[in-house]
């Protein structure tokens, strides 16, 4: 078993749908049906190796660097961009135990060996310190031209918590997440934040997220409804029919 010889392309999406992985579902017998969790819908692999279950298969277009796909049943890292799937390895690993013992002593939480790493679906290779903004993006054969370059935005979003009891707290959101589609010219950032709560969600009566007027602030402490100007003042009173 050898791999066949590599077609021209111009473009190639960098997807786990064409990393190594998959399912081997090709024998007759289920029982030796299998499937490589890293990537269960990647293509490549084989666990059975007959040449007339192989034969003929496509092979993955990414592979790990000094590590060439040399045959099916390989333990091959998949090469791709994006989110690892909730059941995929490593990441189910970090899920905990959902056994007899979970359900008779924490069902319905979490079991005590969840991790809270198993929220971060960024493959190993993905995951940075938090961004700043500021940092230089460099892309390399990602794109037509090349090479392209950019600058993240510099950014601070406060976050205020507004508590039933008439208590504010405020924090600074963080970058999360940086998604780039290089082919849409497009990249998103995610800013995040978290806050503990003591007993249930019902304790917030109000987020909010960036920089308010001092009018909105004023209005909110008199308990009055905030209007950016007259125009939305007399659009909403002809919207109730006070108008």
């Amino acid at each position: 078993i050898s791999p066949g010889y590599p077609g021209l392309f111009e473009s190639m999406p960098i997807t786990y749908d064409t990393a190594f992985g998959g399912v081997d579902n090709f024998h007759e017998n289920e029982r030796k049906h299998s499937a490589w969790m890293s990537n269960p819908v990647g293509c490549g692999y084989h666990k059975q190796l007959a040449q007339e279950l192989v034969d003929g298969s496509p092979m993955p277009n990414t592979e790990e660097l000094r590590r060439p796909i040399s045959m099916p049943n390989g333990t091959y890292a998949p090469m791709a961009f994006g989110p690892l799937g909730r059941g995929w390895d490593p990441r189910r690993e970090l899920a905990g135990t959902y056994d007899q013992e979970w359900i008779d002593n924490n069902f319905p939480f979490l079991p005590p060996d969840f991790k809270e790493a198993y929220y971060q679906a960024a493959p190993v290779d993905q995951q940075i310190p938090y961004l700043q903004g500021g940092e230089r993006v460099f892309l390399e054969n990602l794109t037509p031209e090349g090479q392209t370059s950019f600058d993240l935005p510099q950014i601070e979003i406060p976050v205020v918590f507004f508590y039933k009891n008439g208590e504010q707290l405020q924090q600074r959101a963080v970058i999360d997440t940086l998604v780039l589609e290089p082919d849409e010219g497009v990249f998103t950032l995610t800013w995040r934040v978290a806050l503990p709560l003591k007993k249930s969600m019902f304790e917030i009566s109000q987020v909010l997220a960036g920089r308010k007027p001092r009018g909105w602030w004023r209005a909110r402490r008199l308990g009055k409804t905030y209007y950016p100007s007259l125009a939305d003042l007399v659009a909403d009173k002809q919207a109730t029919g006070e108008a």
